[in-house]
């Protein structure tokens, strides 16, 4: 669904009641972008003839169902897979009410600018709070704020596991936070419908969606879990909405601080797919060097042909960087990451080595 329907009602509405000072409104504004250039290396020539890319941006990897350059780097140098500019509008309304909007721009999208938050949040009690409208779906451990490179030691997390193409849902959802010892706690219970996407095999949403993130905490751990369930189905061609399926996703994730050090782990788990991280690094001063790695095993496997036996799809990456943080609202970054292609001989043979590739990028993250 585009922005063009409820959500926008919604924020409109927020951002008119915000603007009479009779309501005694606050309006915040924050902003943040991250200006990134790139280039892929030692791609392997494929049955078409091309070169295999780096994927940096899965969710517009597609674009009316081609292949959309924009959202990978080739050989030759660009500066829009993994560039994009956001502004967060928050109304504080009083008596607990606030509206939230956060329009981004990204360069994998042609920079088209567009509401991907549009949501209310009402405060019941000091430690429970109910949201309503367009929100990120909280998949993984850094889904919160995936959009601000500032907020994280990489380029880009991962996309071996930060791949999924389910980015938004509209509905509802309620949060609470407590203790438990020296830990605290946050819950998150969610419900509703994402917005129909593209994918490799066509669009796809849901129309019925449960989901439950639990974290906690104390000075030097962090640990998350995530689910979500839902009926799901793909459009395409040959498809439509009737063929709607039962699945499911779940991730566990840690984050460990060691003085000026931390080593972080997480893992999703999917009908098709099984996929982790493991990074780590250390920060002297200004400087922050880390390395990574990262693997992903999509199975189709009885989902394509029932009689394939073994059809999976496995990209192993290494990456390595550092973060420079020369000033105190930007940063600047450097990766080199080398991907291997460990996928079935009938994925390879069909289509080559198309996940085998090495990438570099660079740029400047802001935040304002």
């Amino acid at each position: 669904m585009k922005p063009n329907s409820w959500q926008s009602a919604l924020l409109l509405s927020s951002m008119a009641l915000a603007a009479g000072s009779g309501y005694g409104a606050e309006i915040k504004l924050n902003g943040f972008a991250s200006f990134v250039g790139g280039k892929a290396f030692n791609g392997q020539r494929l049955p078409n003839g091309t070169l295999s890319s780096y994927l940096a941006d899965p969710v517009h990897a597609l674009v009316a169902g081609t292949i959309n350059d924009d959202a990978r780097y080739s050989d030759e140098l660009s500066f829009r897979p993994d560039s994009i500019y956001g502004l967060q509008v928050n109304a504080f309304l009083g008596q607990g009410l606030k509206a939230t909007a956060q329009l981004t721009g990204k360069g994998a999208n042609d920079f088209e600018t567009e509401i991907e938050w549009a949501y209310l949040s009402y405060d019941v009690t000091e430690s429970t709070t109910l949201q309503a409208g367009r929100q990120r779906i909280p998949l993984y451990f850094y889904s919160d704020f995936l959009d601000v490179g500032y907020a994280y030691h990489w380029i880009r997390p991962p996309v071996e596991v930060y791949g999924s193409t389910m980015s938004t849902y509209e509905g509802f959802s309620i949060m609470h936070n407590g203790a438990l010892g020296n830990w605290d706690t946050s819950t998150r219970l969610y419900s509703g419908a994402i917005i129909s996407e593209e994918s490799r095999f066509g669009e796809f949403g849901s129309d019925e969606m449960v989901g439950l993130v639990f974290s906690t905490s104390n000075e030097w751990l962090r640990l998350r879990a995530s689910g979500v369930r839902g009926k799901f189905f793909v459009e395409n061609s040959t498809t439509n909405s009737d063929n709607a399926v039962d699945a499911y996703f779940s991730s566990l994730a840690g984050y460990v601080t060691l003085g000026d050090g931390f080593l972080a782990a997480e893992t999703t788990y999917a009908d098709t797919i099984d996929d982790y991280i493991v990074t780590a690094g250390y920060q002297f001063g200004e400087i922050t060097p880390h390395i990574s790695y990262a693997e992903v095993d999509i199975n189709y496997s009885g989902f394509l042909n029932p009689s394939f036996q073994d059809l999976s799809n496995v990209t192993e990456t290494t990456t390595v960087g550092v973060r420079w943080d020369f000033h105190p609202a930007a940063a600047f970054k450097l990766e080199y990451s080398t991907s291997t292609d460990a996928s079935s001989k009938e994925i390879i043979s069909a289509f080559g080595k198309r996940n085998e590739v090495d990438a570099v990028s660079f740029g400047f993250d802001i935040i304002f």
